[in-house]
């Protein structure tokens, strides 16, 4: 199973030109772009280790030189003298001194003498890449007192160089022969910040080795003979590699303190064991890499931990997965979706992976599909690089003709998005059914009835349910009933089944308004209820779940409470009732709860009378969020309390008694983040004994407070390091909304997804990238976004957001906008007044019917439009749809409802995507007016060889063809230069070689004609092709890698 992060590369262009020249530095804290999960710093690793590249340096014009001063055969243009490749055995004379940049890589140099340096005062960077060097005098080095940058790669050096420039910046001493790091080896170079010390037979680095690196972002220490991770590691990081060494474990003190940590590569070792309590460690996490060792089990903290988005474990020896091994028991707001979580070649048993698992990763609920084809490799991997489009398909007559069962996951139905109106006749053997987005409002009598002790997973979010539609007695007979998901209907009651193994209910987004007692009693296994976003009163559920003697998590969020529920279990471990109004906890409510560990009570109309003396100091809590109330102080807390969230209140004064009664060397507060901000504090609320009793707390937040805590954030080395005026940078701090988030390491980035957010908060003007997604916005006005003119990227994906909500001028307003995804909203056209600099328009799963006229006028820069899962018909699709577009390459039109293939496409289309539409026919002469494209994409079509001419598909650019699920009886003829061919479930009875072969078989006696089938993959299951495959297909396609029939 892999979900691949969206990562975005650089140009080819941007090399180590701009790098020697300008000398651009990135800065010890800002340490990862937030929407590329690659390492800050790749801009300026042209000479990776192993990479065999040489450092590119400058092209500079020729111009007259300065002087006739120059060494022979070099060539000196301004303050650059460039010496490579020239076969030199030592530095050479005669360097111009005011030289800013060497370069004397791929030479033969062996040594460096005292004097080679002499005379060059002003040397900024320094390129000895590739030379023969075993021998550098200790004081080669002690007149460049500006030299940032250091390049001793590829050389035959035995030790790190003594008494290098305090000056220096950068420093790769990769692939050389060094075995030791002494603790005096960077003494001094506090100026540091990325460091290449890997493909070195190292045998031990002294403890201390890194104490003075205190602006050190980037170290790699890859391809050593390394068993642990080096201790004493800098906590400025924000990037560590340490991939092929001989690590074996990975023990919790090794990453204490590396609070700035955002990338860990740990691949290609031999790990076995992650020691709990590590990530916890590392609270900035966003990618770690653990592929390629030997791990068994999934490593603790990944659930716990909030921003860690990108985690590789493929290549381990995990066999086993549990559902909360990814992700926290119950949806979390402040947690970050993964992006990224790779397991493939694991010895996981596909069928025990539950799709829950995966409940907080992007598009997840395919991923057990994913992990089925790449954990069993039994559907032709092979060579194959990826898996096939779909594995999807009837298996016989158990299952719907309405839906689709997985051939690897044969108990699961999916009928999703399918524009049902009502559920279909489930058959027996279904124990997972999934009904959600499609417009289904009722439930006919029956329909589970061969499925009433098999059913365990209902999931029927997003469609139109209301009570009067539902059969009565047709969801209470599922008595093996596990989960059951009815968010995102118009329910007004809840439909409970019997069933004694409920585990998890969703009821969120209805409108519900009552849920009467004693429902809830005999559901001995249920874990977790959540109800938020309904019309729930406390009165109307006082006693409803008293009866769940082992409920662990219920969200009341989004609902109109006004006071706590009452009645609720003891084994409650997590309670939200955020955005209520509740204005008051009575006393001793949390006395009744000794399992509680989440409380959050955000936006309510919580008072200080309203909350009795200590209400909130028990000693089982771990994090109490009471953000964007009305209270006047800070509550008493326990001092066992983690995270307390007070934001946006009305504090105007820190007493230390709210966190401390007593403080002493054994007694102080457990707390380590603490949220202030939007209050009336200054820095003089501070108390002088507020390190004493929040000695542990490492990460503080208060608007005003955050003066007197810069240091210990790393905020001033950020803003000195971006060469920014300090005040510039407190104020891009201070203005990040209170809703959202603002990485102090990346401000130019702003994150207010997941947050149920009615409206756009104000944006700050400096804000490149903004995230909106998993919202409940329904508008987007011109003034929402006016001060954010520089926006490079907008995520509003999974909002409510309508053509009429989208005020004219909105989107247009965003002039140097590339990249708007707005996927899973209500569109029902595509949005007039498009930034014309938009490189990529993501609007898939909306409503879209319509394309105006005229929409994509001017948008030449666009290379990627995607509306698939929309309702677009042949009408909608013109000659003239597509105007303007002259610049795209790839369209995706797949699921929807087109009968014949899109007109006016431009001819730079390279990528043409098709499936699940209605097409029976293609025009003989369609893809005359397309040459450029190449991967082509109408699986689950209605084509048949009546509507395909035979050699329809025989152009020269496509490489892959794809026309699995169809109903064709024939192979069509295909090119010579088509590489991977799908024709899985059709109606094909035979192949003939013959028939198929696209050369002579004249030019296939010549192996060296460069003519010859370039056919890699085939599919061919699915049909009436009786094994084998007959000899002269295989003899024409002699390139194949993978048949599957």
């Amino acid at each position: 199973m892999e979900i691949l992060p969206a990562a975005q590369k650089l140009p080819a262009s941007s090399t180590m030109r701009s790098a020697c020249l300008s000398l651009l530095l990135a800065t010890a804290c800002w340490a990862l772009p937030p929407f590329r999960q690659s390492g800050f710093m790749d801009f300026m690793m042209e000479d990776e280790a192993g990479s065999g590249d040489r450092v590119s340096v400058p092209v500079v014009p020729d111009v007259v030189e300065r002087g006739p001063v120059c060494p022979f055969r070099c060539q000196c243009h301004l303050r650059v003298t460039q010496c490579s490749d020239l076969g030199l055995k030592e530095i050479p004379g005669q360097i111009p001194p005011e030289t800013t940049l060497l370069d004397l890589q791929n030479n033969k140099i062996t040594e460096i003498k005292e004097n080679d340096f002499k005379n060059l005062k002003g040397l900024h960077a320094l390129i000895l890449v590739n030379n023969l060097l075993s021998v550098i005098h200790p004081k080669a080095f002690s007149g460049l007192s500006k030299l940032q940058r250091l390049y001793l790669s590829k050389n035959l050096l035995k030790e790190v160089p003594a008494n290098m420039p305090k000056s220096l910046q950068e420093l790769r001493i990769h692939e050389n022969a060094i075995t030791k790091i002494k603790k005096s080896s960077f003494q001094g170079m506090t100026n540091v910040i990325v460091m290449e010390l890997g493909s070195n037979p190292l045998k031990a680095i002294e403890f201390g080795a890194f104490t003075d690196l205190a602006r050190v972002s980037y170290i790699r220490i890859a391809d050593t003979n390394i068993t642990e991770i080096p201790k004493g590691l800098p906590s400025s990081l924000s990037e560590l590699h340490l991939d092929s060494n001989k690590i074996s474990k990975v023990m919790a003190d090794s990453l204490k303190g590396m609070k700035n940590l955002a990338k860990l590569g740990l691949g290609y070792n031999e790990i076995s064991m992650v020691e709990n309590g590590t990530l916890a460690n590392v609270p900035h996490m966003r990618e770690l890499h653990l592929d390629n060792n030997a791990l068994t089990a999934v490593p603790p903290g990944l659930p716990e931990h909030k921003y860690i988005q990108v985690v590789y474990l493929h290549a381990n020896k995990i066999a086993a997965i549990g559902t909360e091994d990814f992700c926290p028991p119950t949806f979390n707001y402040k947690k970050a979706m993964y992006s990224g979580i790779s397991l493939f070649s694991n010895p996981v048993p596909y069928w025990e992976v539950q799709p829950i698992t995966f409940r907080c990763a992007m598009s997840s609920l395919r991923v057990p599909l994913l992990l089925a084809i790449l954990v069993s490799m039994a559907m032709c991997q092979d060579d194959y690089d990826y898996p096939p489009y779909s594995v999807l398909g009837p298996s016989g007559a158990n299952c719907h003709p309405e839906c689709e069962c997985p051939i690897t996951f044969p108990t699961a139905m999916y009928c999703d998005h399918r524009k049902l109106k009502a559920v279909p006749m489930v058959p027996t053997g279904i124990k997972y059914l999934y009904l959600q987005n499609n417009e289904i409002d009722e439930i006919k009598a029956g329909v589970f009835d061969n499925v009433t002790a098999d059913l365990r997973w209902l999931i029927m979010d997003h469609n139109l349910l209301t009570n009067s539609k539902v059969a009565k007695g047709t969801i209470d007979k599922l008595s093996a009933l596990e989960k059951l998901y009815l968010s995102s209907n118009q329910l007004t009651e809840p439909i409970i089944p019997s069933s004694k193994a409920l585990e998890e209910l969703k009821i969120m987004n209805n409108k519900l308004v009552k849920f009467p007692a004693g429902l809830l009693n005999n559901k001995e296994n249920l874990t977790s209820v959540n109800l938020q976003q309904n019309e729930l009163t406390s009165e109307s559920v006082s006693g409803a779940f008293k009866g769940s003697k082992k409920l662990l998590s219920l969200d009341l969020s989004h609902n109109k409470l006004k006071k706590l529920p009452s009645g609720a279990p003891s084994s409650l471990e997590v309670l939200y009732a955020d955005f209520n109004d509740i204005d008051s906890v009575a006393g001793g409510y949390l006395s009744k709860l000794p399992g509680l560990k989440y409380l959050r009570i955000s936006h309510n109309k919580l008072v200080d009378s309203g909350l009795p003396s200590g209400v909130f100091n028990v000693s089982n809590l771990v994090e109490l969020d009471l953000s964007f109330n009305k209270l006047q102080s800070i509550p008493e807390i326990n001092e066992n309390l983690e995270q307390l969230y007070l934001q946006a209140n009305e504090i105007s004064k820190f007493d230390i008694l709210s966190f401390c009664k007593y403080t002493g060397t054994m007694i102080f507060s457990h707390l380590k983040h603490l949220r202030l901000d939007g209050n009336n504090l200054t820095y003089a609320s501070m108390p002088p004994d507020a390190s004493l009793c929040l000695r542990v707390a490492t990460d503080i937040m208060t608007m005003s407070l955050l003066l007197g805590l810069v240091s210990a954030f790393c905020l001033l080395g950020a803003a000195l390091s971006q060469d920014m005026p300090y005040e510039d940078f407190m104020a891009q701090i201070q203005a990040c909304p209170r809703e959202c988030h603002c990485p102090h390491n990346f401000p130019s980035a702003v994150y207010c997804d997941n947050r149920e957010l009615k409206r756009i908060p104000k944006i700050p003007p400096h804000t490149l990238y903004l995230y909106l997604q998993n919202n409940l916005l329904e508008a987007l006005s011109k003034e929402a976004l006016s001060n954010a003119t520089q926006l490079r990227w907008v995520n509003l994906n999974r909002n409510r957001i309508t053509n009429e909500g989208l005020e004219e001028g909105a989107l247009g307003a965003m002039a140097q906008l590339s990249q708007l995804y707005m996927d899973d909203n209500l569109l029902t056209s595509v949005p007039a007044g498009l930034p014309h600099s938009l490189e990529q328009l993501q609007l898939s799963r909306n409503r879209i019917s319509t394309i105006p006229a005229g929409v994509f006028s001017g948008m030449d820069q666009l290379n990627l439009l995607d509306l698939q899962g929309n309702k677009l018909m042949d009408d909608a699709v013109t000659e003239v749809s597509f105007k303007g577009l002259s610049g795209l390459v790839q369209i995706n039109l797949a699921k929807n409802q087109l009968s014949s293939m899109p007109v006016g496409l431009p001819p730079t289309t390279m990528q043409l995507f098709l499936d699940g539409n209605n097409i029976e026919r293609i025009p003989l002469d369609y893809f005359k007016g397309l040459p450029k494209v190449a991967f082509l994409r109408l699986n689950h079509n209605k084509l048949s060889n009546s509507g395909v001419p035979r050699n329809v598909f025989n152009i020269s650019s496509i490489l892959e063809l794809q026309l699995s699920h169809n109903q064709l009886t024939e192979v069509p003829f295909i090119s010579p230069g088509l590489e991977h061919l799908h024709l899985d479930h059709n109606r094909i009875k035979s192949v003939n070689g013959s028939d198929m072969c696209p050369v002579s078989a004249k030019a296939l006696e010549d192996y060296a004609n460069d003519n010859a089938p370039k056919l890699r993959f085939l599919r061919l299951d699915g049909n009436d092709i009786p094994p084998p495959i007959p000899r002269d297909v295989v003899t024409c396609f002699r390139l194949l890698r993978s048949i599957v029939i």
